[in-house]
């Protein structure tokens, strides 16, 4: 591809594809408009894939109507970037439920109630382009208490739901009108354990968070499911103990998925200096349950770590969503393990009650 004369008079090709590779997608996309030779260059192939892989993810926002509100009928999806701004409004598609990762990136999903406790629609939506790419009416087949979580099986990306309670499991293929199925028990057995309500899905892997029950020391324990295959994989434990342990307590918050693996967070608590710091064990072997402490960050009495968003291409950075508990403020910040310091890089409206995603907003959905 060449270049307009005035362009190529001032810089090769390749030094001016290397700079743009490296720029941010608004700031490129601006370029569109100087000539057809900038456009070209924007649009190849070539440059798409570079700007890709060194160009940190677009962060979206997404949030639906107010959690106070007691319908979920007729909500709309708002997706804001971190300036603030309305990216886009996916209409009447319920209110959100997770956000969750397909073989192509990460999908809002929705959930419709429809006024009964045995019937909700279900949405899969790409918060890149704003399509809807699957539309579902589930079925219970009673109306008490069950937990739902939902993940995308490997590599055929198909949805699927997983319905459990203390004595059974069952799962849904989503898009095909097949009905709940029966899922073998884990072998673990789980009456000493108790399910902390977190779930994350790596490579078609559904990950589910249990600890134990026994004082003085707490375990945890991650059941996983194979979703395409719908058979348990062996349960990993995690890095380390919790409870109170010399002059400190080591808490387990949650799991979460960062960069493609499990990543568990850890509050650790200091007694005597009152000193308070959040470890981030990254799973580095899914096999061999190998767990890495990566990061350890300071946090302030007032300040929770909530979840680890990403790690950023400038020099291992972490972007993370925290909370602020005397104004009750939800933040972003930018943790740095070269300074060991954090940096703020938003702050969440008062009224924002949902959730976070990183979306892969790049060139290819403008240009």
């Amino acid at each position: 591809m060449s270049l307009p004369p005035t362009m190529l008079t001032l810089l090769p090709d390749d030094v001016i594809s290397e700079i743009l590779s490296w720029t941010p997608v608004k700031s490129v996309c601006r370029f569109r408009c100087l000539s057809r030779g900038w456009l070209a260059l924007v649009s190849s192939q070539a440059f798409l894939a570079a700007h890709k892989s060194q160009v940190d993810l677009h962060l979206l926002l997404a949030t639906s109507s107010s959690g106070k509100e007691a319908s979920n009928i007729g909500r709309d999806l708002r997706l804001f970037d971190e300036e603030g701004n309305v990216v886009r409004v996916i209409r009447n598609v319920g209110a959100l439920w997770t956000v969750c990762h397909g073989v192509d990136g990460p999908v809002c999903v929705t959930r419709d109630f429809r006024g009964r406790r045995d019937v909700f629609g279900v949405n899969v939506i790409n918060p890149a382009t704003g399509s809807v790419l699957i539309t579902v009416t589930v079925e219970l087949e009673s109306q008490e208490i069950f937990l739902f979580n939902i993940g995308c099986a490997a590599p055929s990306g198909v949805y699927k739901v997983v319905r459990f309670d203390d004595e059974s499991w069952k799962v849904l293929t989503l898009g095909d009108d097949a009905e709940w199925s029966e899922l073998r028990s884990p072998a673990t057995t789980l009456s000493n354990y108790f399910y902390r309500s977190f779930v994350v899905t790596v490579n078609g892997v559904m990950h589910f968070l249990y600890t134990s029950r026994r004082l003085p020391f707490y375990k945890d324990l991650i059941l996983r499911l194979d979703l395409k295959r719908e058979e348990w994989k062996a349960s990993l434990e995690g890095p380390t103990k919790q409870g109170d342990q010399f002059q400190k307590r080591l808490t387990t918050e949650c799991i979460v998925r960062l960069n493609d693996t499990i990543c568990l967070v850890q509050l650790e608590e200091h007694f005597v200096t009152n000193n308070r710091c959040t470890n981030l064990w990254l799973l580095t072997d899914f096999d061999k349950g190998t767990w890495v402490k990566a990061y350890t960050v300071s946090m302030s009495p007032t300040t929770v770590l909530y979840r680890p968003l990403r790690v950023m291409h400038d020099g291992g950075k972490l972007l993370f969503y925290g909370y602020h508990s005397p104004t009750k403020t939800r933040m972003l910040q930018v943790y740095d393990p070269l300074t060991a310091t954090s940096a703020h890089f938003m702050k969440f409206p008062r009224d924002f009650h949902s959730d976070v995603c990183l979306c892969d907003l790049n060139l290819e959905c403008f240009v």
